[in-house]
């Protein structure tokens, strides 16, 4: 049922006309993160993990993109079969550091006049969007990237 769900999402970017196609490179941003924690912190990997995995293995097809959240709770059995993936020339899944992410998603959306304060278990759900934007799921929109980079470099 999985590689179904991938290859309806490399169709739509056709749908909207090659112009749209090339420009986003058929990416409409239904990005899918493996691994990372759970509200408490522990290991998120589950076995649909593994699932995605083989999918992306077996079809070999630019979307959806995958990324790694990597945490050192990890299983060695899980990075093997991410790394078998990587290995087979998809070019995914990228990693991304978890710990980074959810202490990033504390230090940007940790409280707002809105919400009050983000509670850690949130934060710690923290996941990729499109290539390399950080979300929390149902809670944040998109951040500009490359302002904490300014901000970093110029401090």
């Amino acid at each position: 049922m999985f590689d179904n769900l991938a290859i309806k999402l490399n169709e739509i970017g056709y749908y909207y006309g090659e112009r749209i196609a090339k420009q986003n490179s058929a990416d409409l941003g239904q990005s899918i993160t493996l691994g990372g924690y759970t509200g408490n912190g522990e290991d998120a990997t589950a076995e649909m993990d593994y699932v995605i995995l083989d999918s992306a293995a077996y079809l070999a097809l630019p979307q959806p993109p995958l990324s790694c959240a990597y945490t050192e709770q990890m299983s060695g059995k899980f990075l093997e079969k991410v790394l078998d993936v990587i290995g087979t020339g998809v070019g995914m899944p990228q990693f991304v550091n978890a710990e980074v992410m959810f202490k990033r998603a504390l230090n940007l959306w940790g409280y707002t006049e809105r919400n009050g304060y983000l509670p850690l278990e949130k934060a710690r759900r923290t996941c990729i969007g499109a290539c390399v934007g950080s979300y929390i799921p149902y809670e944040t929109g998109h951040p500009v990237e490359g302002s904490l980079t300014w901000e970093r470099l110029s401090s």
